[in-house]
């Protein structure tokens, strides 16, 4: 079960999709998990969300496939840098 929504505003569609699993996956096996479901690049998607109801193996990914590598450095938020520690 997916779900694929286009958002042309921010050149991404926006997807939802179902895994099932015996635990939670990583990041990076969920971000392969939707590369293959909806055809694309590894490094043009990110993971937003992993959820699942408690019993259960399936997983609801919720994830971001941008058009391009650009799109996405432009528009996702970069991680923060650690300050240098004081000596």
């Amino acid at each position: 079960m997916s779900n694929k929504i286009r958002n042309d505003l921010l050149n991404r569609h926006e997807c939802e999709f179902v895994l099932s699993s015996k635990g939670a996956p990583s990041i990076a096996a969920a971000s392969a998990a939707v590369a293959r479901e909806f055809e694309s690049e590894e490094d043009r998607i990110v993971i937003r969300k992993i959820s699942n109801q408690y019993g259960t193996n399936d997983f609801l990914i919720e994830a971001l496939i941008y058009d391009s590598s650009d799109v996405k450095l432009k528009i996702e938020p970069r991680p923060k840098q650690k300050k240098a520690e004081a000596k």
